[in-house]
């Protein structure tokens, strides 16, 4: 709980400019492409990443502060080019622009372990912006906008079952 509790605390300040997805450059084809590999997501704030990581293929995902994006580990084969994929026009819709986190809401997993587990968060930025984080998709994890996280709700009947207890954190 103190761990979470510090993570919040960071967060309290932090202004996010960029929302990233780690991958690979394959240069197989006759032009380089990106291929996201989204077992993690990155939100880029000053000074650091706030790292959402699925855990397996559990439906969950664990947060945490890094220097930066880190090479997934699937991906250590010399031939793959690490790179990370810029989503933040599409959640942040201002490339030019660095905006406060007002709130957090989503639903912990109960049985988490050390380290606090999510079944889902959703992101509310100043101006109005969303980012909703799910975990359970089959590829790893799967970012929508607004509406996601009360849709997420609704398919579970409006709590998941096994799902723990919801939250909602405003700085």
């Amino acid at each position: 709980m103190q761990e979470r509790e510090t993570l919040f605390d960071q967060l309290r300040q932090a202004r996010a400019w960029d929302i990233q997805i780690p991958g690979y450059i394959d240069r197989d084809g006759s032009r380089p492409r990106f291929v996201p590999f989204p077992e993690s997501v990155y939100v880029a704030l000053e000074g650091g990443y706030l790292q959402l990581k699925s855990v397996g293929d559990e439906g969950r995902m664990t947060m945490h502060m890094v220097a930066e994006p880190v090479v997934p580990a699937a991906l250590v084969d010399d031939e793959d080019e690490f790179a990370v994929g810029s989503n933040g026009l599409t959640y942040l819709a201002d490339a030019h622009s660095e905006f406060r986190i007002t709130r957090i809401r989503g639903v912990r997993n109960p049985d988490g372990g050390t380290a606090a587990q999510y079944h889902c968060l959703e992101f509310q930025f100043e101006k109005s912006w969303y980012l909703f984080v799910d975990p359970g998709y089959h590829f790893g994890i799967r970012l929508q906008g607004e509406g996601a996280y009360e849709r997420w709700l609704s398919m579970y009947g409006v709590r998941p079952p096994d799902a723990g207890e919801g939250f909602v954190w405003t700085p």
